[in-house]
């Protein structure tokens, strides 16, 4: 077991130090990195042979950005996740062709050494996923964006005394915003079309005529947004990293448009210009 190459992945002092330790004396070559930055930059000059990396570093799901890096440069490694998240086992058997297990803290140290024997014995070679913009993950899985919005609505109306909205009424706008979210993406185009302003305009005048405060329109953009990046999040494995960061600031400056749009129609009961 000497010369195995390890990279050890927490953001807490104390774990990275306690299991750096236990690691060390079963025999593993360990690399520590306390981030996202230091782990993606040891992937990237060294290889390994494992990998073991909390999911939450920093930011919920960062673990799987270090994950698609090491996919992505080194295949025939060892990815072994550690959460403190149960429940999070549904998420994360959609992708367990890149991740090859994964323990539940707190992980008595003796459980992660045996778990990394027992994979180092049983790896196989993953291929990466095919890279995909943020617009196409998006459009193919835009029922399960509706529905996390549409969960968020329904609890947001009852609070307010709403519950005479029903839910084509709550989001009956979303497929209309996120095609022009996506189609901004795919064309590089920094206006709002026409078509769209028009269904943000008609959005507005919904609202207005539904008695509901410019709150209400604020918090459903709030739910869209926590909804688009659930998805990237989910699919981080798969999301064409180069473009990652412009595809956000393209679908965020979409979505603050025709939020912008709906809210001045709303206000002024009439066609924004």
């Amino acid at each position: 077991m000497l010369g195995t190459r390890l990279l050890l992945v927490d953001d807490d002092p104390g774990v990275l130090f306690t299991l750096e330790a236990v690691l060390r004396n079963h025999d593993y070559n360990v690399t520590s990195a306390s981030n996202v930055s230091e782990a993606i930059h040891a992937i990237a000059h060294r290889e390994f042979d494992i990998l073991v990396t909390d999911l939450n570093i920093g930011e919920p799901g960062d673990g799987f950005t270090v994950v698609s890096a090491l996919r992505r440069l080194q295949p025939n490694a060892v990815a072994l996740i550690i959460t403190g998240f149960p429940a999070f086992d549904n998420a994360l058997q959609a992708i367990r062709q890149q991740v090859d297990d994964y323990l539940v803290k707190p992980v008595p140290p003796l459980d992660l050494v045996s778990t990394i024997e027992r994979l180092r014995n049983t790896r196989t070679r993953h291929m990466p996923l095919p890279a995909k913009r943020a617009s196409t993950i998006l459009r193919e899985d835009f029922t399960a964006m509706q529905g996390y919005v549409l969960r968020r609505m329904r609890e947001y109306a009852r609070t307010i005394r709403r519950t005479d909205l029903d839910d084509a009424a709550l989001v009956d706008h979303l497929p209309g915003l996120l095609e022009e979210l996506c189609n901004r993406v795919d064309e590089n185009r920094t206006h709002t079309s026409e078509v769209a302003k028009m269904k943000s305009v008609a959005h507005g005048l919904l609202r207005r005529q539904q008695n509901l405060t410019p709150t209400f329109i604020l918090n459903e953009a709030s739910y869209i947004r926590d909804a688009v990046l659930q998805l990237i999040h989910q699919h981080l494995l798969n999301v064409d990293m180069s473009y990652l960061l412009v595809d956000l600031a393209t679908i965020n400056e979409s979505l603050d448009a025709q939020l912008n749009i709906a809210m001045e129609t709303m206000i002024n009961g009439e066609i924004a210009a």
